[in-house]
C-alpha cells in the first residue's frame, strides 16, 4: 500500500511520541491508519455506485415538508 496515494494520516504521532511505545504498538498504529484509509476508501466508491444507480436527482424534486411545530422532535425530519 503505497502511502503517495493517500491524502493525510488520520492517526498521527510526534517524534516524542513514537519513542514512548515499542515497535509493536507503533506498527500497529500504522495498520489501523492503513485499515481507516482503505476503509474510506471503500466507502466512498460504495457511496459512488449508489448514486450511478440512483442517477441524477435534485433536492427540489422532493416532495414538501409541512412546516415543523415548536413540539416536533428533530427526527421528525428525517427522510426514509
Amino acid at each position: 500500500m503505497g502511502s503517495e496515494s493517500r491524502e493525510a494520516r488520520p492517526v498521527a504521532m510526534d517524534e516524542r511520541e513514537r519513542k514512548r511505545i515499542s515497535p509493536l504498538a507503533e506498527v500497529e498504529t500504522e495498520v489501523l491508519a492503513e485499515g481507516q484509509e482503505w476503509m474510506r476508501q471503500e466507502m466512498r466508491k460504495r457511496l459512488q455506485r449508489q448514486a450511478d444507480k440512483q442517477g441524477a436527482f435534485s433536492p427540489s424534486q422532493w416532495p414538501p415538508v409541512a412546516p415543523r411545530s415548536e413540539g416536533s422532535a428533530a427526527s421528525d425530519d428525517v427522510r426514509g
